[in-house]
């Protein structure tokens, strides 16, 4: 009997030793992120604009293997700015975005504690600029890490207006979020 409660012992020992790197992996996890944004290049009315702005996200993700997660997210995000020196300059333009992605994320070291990741979303947003509504289509190639239970992550977002094509807008973004 005390064979077998040491071997026992060692066993869990060596598993437990080699599995410190590793975190608790669900199936299912949801995040709450801020974001900072600002924009590359953006036309709103046919003038070249500019403006900074921040956010609020909340994703949820299904993790379909340990590579490989989908999942949504809903965000808000509000900034202030003005139009660049073409046409007619505007300033004091109030944005505000309400939209929703759907994302695949490709996890490079799944179940460690730091775990690099690139992603591509895709999804639509309602632009409220100025009391004017607008729906533009997003595509958004993403590249983050997680460190326990942070995530960080820089995402580039290409929208796309009817009028103007895909080259209508570009933001870059940074999010910091908590996963749970």
């Amino acid at each position: 009997m005390k064979r077998f409660a040491l071997l026992l012992t060692l066993i869990l020992g060596l598993h437990t030793l080699s599995s410190a790197q590793e975190i608790d992996k669900h199936n299912f996890e949801g995040g709450v992120s801020i974001t900072s944004y600002t924009t590359l290049f953006a036309i709103v009315d046919g003038l070249g604009t500019h403006y900074d702005g921040k956010g609020l996200y909340f994703e949820y993700r299904y993790n379909v293997t340990d590579y490989i997660d989908f999942g949504g997210k809903l965000y808000y995000q509000y900034s202030t700015g003005r139009s660049a020196p073409t046409g007619t300059p505007i300033s004091n333009i109030t944005y505000n975005q309400i939209g929703i992605k759907g994302f695949a994320d490709l996890n490079i070291l799944p179940g460690k504690k730091v775990c690099p990741y690139v992603g591509v979303s895709i999804g639509g947003t309602n632009n409220i600029t100025n009391g004017r509504n607008r729906f533009l289509g997003i595509i958004s190639p993403r590249i983050g890490v997680e460190v326990w239970r942070i995530r960080a992550a820089i995402e580039l977002d290409y929208l796309y207006e009817p009028n103007y094509g895909i080259k209508h807008e570009k933001q870059l973004s940074l999010n910091i979020g908590f996963v749970f």
